[in-house]
């Protein structure tokens, strides 16, 4: 046995041992190489190919790849279907299988080869793949899910032609080989089942329904507010009163130390209550019974009492002098 150098080689010597039959192909994802790549492999041989995503893979190619895959994609033993769920969550097929069904006209036996790798450059030369032979006790179960699968699916030879920059139309090269019977029709153009379109509608329907509760909710909202903002004004009109309010009386401002010294200027002192000096019976006796207190001379008009000195009784018209007239 010849030693398998990757996945693209597996995939071919699983050829060369089932001839003739039927090809059916599941991957998770392909590329404008990898249908290329199928197409001078199954030249002669009706092929059903399920991709789970068709998003990725057909928008960077060299021109020899796209010319293969577009020849690939237009011929009318081919049929490139897609299947994929969002009901309880995404959902899509991912499974990567090689099934060949058996050819009654030649007597030859199916066979089944499952693993890991898609159809791509990477998954075919560059990745770590690993792919076996079924036993065929499962050929029966594995080919009865392959075709329930294939069936929901939808068609996307349209789709994908126009993401190879090519338009859906016959080439003289394409090879034309009739359908295998016993297969259910081929879906022109990129339609899809009435289910989906069906799908599809509620779905749209669904995301406006959703689309108008949010505007609806926004503007309540905004409603709610505004009420909310002229009812506090309306109950701060009510509570407040009726008349002016009296402006709190501002306090008087502090005067400078000149204005408070000036306007005590202005404030005479009254003069003290003049004493009534107790009768004097003599003279000498009353003046030595008084403290004596020794001063400058007094001013014009005054005379003191006994020699210059001073009394201590003042004198009632200048209060701020010690001297009696």
């Amino acid at each position: 046995m010849p030693p398998v150098t990757g996945p693209a080689d597996r995939i071919e010597r699983f050829l060369r041992d089932n001839p003739s039959g039927t090809l059916w192909v599941a991957v998770g994802f392909a590329s404008a190489f990898g249908l290329s790549w199928l197409n001078q492999r199954t030249s002669g041989r009706p092929v059903r190919l399920l991709i789970g995503d068709t998003r990725t893979g057909f928008d960077k190619h060299k021109d020899t790849d796209r010319i293969g895959a577009v020849r690939f994609l237009q011929r009318s033993d081919v049929q490139v279907r897609s299947w994929y769920s969002k009901r309880g969550g995404y959902r899509t097929a991912h499974a990567k299988a090689w099934f060949v069904e058996t050819d009654k006209h030649l007597g030859t036996p199916g066979s089944v080869l499952v693993g890991s790798a898609n159809l791509t450059k990477q998954g075919l030369f560059k990745n770590f793949e690993m792919l076996a032979v079924a036993a065929p006790s499962e050929h029966e179960n594995l080919f009865a899910e392959m075709r329930r699968v294939f069936q929901e699916g939808w068609n996307v030879e349209s789709d994908l032609l126009d993401k190879l920059g090519h338009p859906n139309q016959p080439t003289p090269q394409s090879p034309t080989h009739p359908p295998a019977r016993g297969h259910a029709p081929r879906h022109t153009g990129s339609s899809r089942p009435r289910g989906h379109h069906r799908m599809a509608t509620l779905s749209r329907i669904f995301k406006l329904w959703r689309g108008a509760a949010i505007v609806v909710a926004g503007v309540g909202i905004l409603l709610t507010i505004l009420f909310a903002i002229l009812a506090i004004v309306m109950l701060g009109e009510l509570g407040s009163p009726s008349g002016p309010t009296p402006s709190p009386a501002s306090p008087a401002p502090p005067q400078s130390a000149q204005a408070v010294s000036a306007d005590q200027s202005d404030i005479q002192p009254s003069p003290p209550p003049a004493e009534q000096p107790p009768p004097i019976l003599d003279a000498q006796v009353a003046l030595t019974d008084r403290p004596e207190v020794r001063t400058s001379p007094p001013p014009e008009g005054w005379a003191p009492v006994v020699d210059g000195n001073a009394s201590s009784y003042g004198a009632p018209e200048r209060p701020d002098l010690q001297w009696v007239s």
